[in-house]
């Protein structure tokens, strides 16, 4: 199975509500859909395909790959991918796309269940991801986020839901898809930048300016 795309973003369709995005929320790795908007550090994911119709996803914030933990959560840790199928350590993962209604269904291959929600003590779903046989297994949205609108801004002005990355001072911050999607590192360029239209163009090239 060839997906369309290549890097996602996925949002909760049931669990606490308001829905939110997955995200990477420490320095774990742990993964729970705790952001609020698709465009914030750590809600960036790659999918790498491997043989048999088979996938890795790597968070692109940590450049780590989705495994299994000891407590059967989803976890973004593994350093490289693993494609022993018998290894508790394997990170391959099959995922069953609905189109009509753009949302995933994720089965960890090694252990054989579905990506769900795990619940709490009171056996509510919560917002983080897990393969205990407890677990939810309702499908997630799926956002291809190399399709996401490019951010394109003149000084001290954003598109609607694009955060405001716009210096108010002399300088002009320019933020590369890194700092976008795995914690904002600003660096400045001088005054000829300024007045000039930015973009942000899903690479990981900085801001330019616009060639229009």
């Amino acid at each position: 199975m060839a997906l369309l795309f290549t890097n996602m973003a996925l949002k909760a369709t049931m669990g606490k509500v308001p829905y939110k995005y997955l995200c990477v929320v420490d320095d774990k790795g742990s993964l729970e859909y705790a952001a609020d908007e698709v465009i914030r550090p750590g809600t960036k994911f790659a999918i790498e395909n491997a043989p048999g119709d088979l996938f890795h996803i790597r968070s692109c914030s940590n450049n780590k790959y989705w495994v299994r933990d000891a407590k059967n959560l989803i976890v973004a840790q593994a350093v490289e991918p693993v494609v022993d199928q018998t290894s508790p350590d394997c990170t391959l993962f099959s995922i069953r796309m609905d189109d009509i209604n753009k949302t995933a269904t994720f089965y960890h291959v090694q252990s054989g269940r579905v990506v769900g929600l795990a619940l709490d003590v009171s056996g509510i779903p919560t917002n983080i991801l897990s393969i205990d046989p407890t677990a939810t297994t309702q499908a997630v949205s799926v956002v291809d986020y190399d399709a996401l609108p490019l951010l394109s801004t003149a000084f001290g002005k954003k598109e609607i839901g694009i955060p405001d990355i716009v210096s108010k001072s002399r300088d002009i911050n320019i933020v590369t898809e890194k700092d976008l999607a795995g914690g904002l590192n600003w660096s400045s360029e001088q005054d000829d930048f300024l007045n000039n239209n930015c973009r942000w163009d899903g690479t990981n090239s900085p801001l330019v300016e616009n060639e229009n």
